[in-house]
Order: structure tokens, then sequence, then C-alpha cells
């Protein structure tokens, strides 16, 4: 079994037997990508929602949420479909589904109702630390 090396990132090719341990060695995988555009769709949507004060940071983020599902379901059809599985891309997809679909509506709920004259909105706080209690971390 060969491998290319580029730094840090190991390439391992893929032979028959050996297929699911060279996935496991593999960092960059198309489905990992894909996840790493969730996860980044979510972040521009935090950023943009703290940092614009218009009527247009809403819409903005929702676009970037609607991105976000769009990449969750990619990520996993992906993945299904060339039979890639990474131990770091499922922890990677639990990470970008936090923060898309968990802390950004948060955000957004923060933010509505602060510009609907709201104060105390740091009360929506238990809402992310709800789901985050109950988390199972595996570092297996």
């Amino acid at each position: 079994m060969g491998h290319r090396s580029f730094g840090f990132i190991t390439f391992a090719e893929e032979t028959g037997e050996n297929r699911e341990k060279d996935m496991k060695a593999k960092l960059i995988t198309l489905p990992n990508i894909i996840t790493l555009a969730n996860l980044l769709c979510g972040t521009l949507g935090i950023i943009s929602m703290v940092s614009l004060q218009s009527a247009g940071a809403l819409r903005v983020a929702f676009v970037l949420m609607l991105a976000a599902a769009l990449f969750d379901f990619l990520d996993g059809f992906v993945a299904r479909l060339t039979g890639q599985y990474s131990p770091v891309g499922a922890q990677l997809d639990s990470l970008a589904d936090m923060v898309s679909f968990v802390v950004l509506p948060t955000v957004v709920a923060m933010k509505i109702y602060y510009l609907a004259g709201g104060y105390g909105a740091w009360l929506s706080l238990i809402h992310i630390s709800e789901p985050t209690r109950h988390a199972q971390i595996s570092y297996a």
C-alpha cells in the first residue's frame, strides 16, 4: 500500500481488503469538504447577525441557513454514495450541525427579540446550553 504525503496530510491509496482502514486515514474527503461548507455557512450567518444592524442581516442569515441545510443533506448523501466514512468527518458533521442549526437560529432569535425592543435576550442562551448538556462526546 502506497502513501502520498502533503505536509501533515497523508493520502492512503485504496486496496481491496484495506479499503475501510485506508478511508479512516484520509482527512480530506469530498464529504468532509461539503461539511466544512456547512460550517462556513453557519459561521458567516452568525457573523452577519452580530455585525450587521439592519433587517438585511436576517435575510443573509436565512439564506445561509438554507445553504447550510443543503450542504448538510449533500455531505451525508455523498458519504453514503461513495462509501466514505471517517471518524473526523462524523465529529466535524456534529460540530457543523450545532453551529448551523442551534447557535445560528439562537442568535437570529436574540437579534429579532432585541430589534423588537426586548431586554434580557441573554436568556435565550439556555437554548444553546440545553442540547450540549446532554451531548455525548466520543474521543475514540
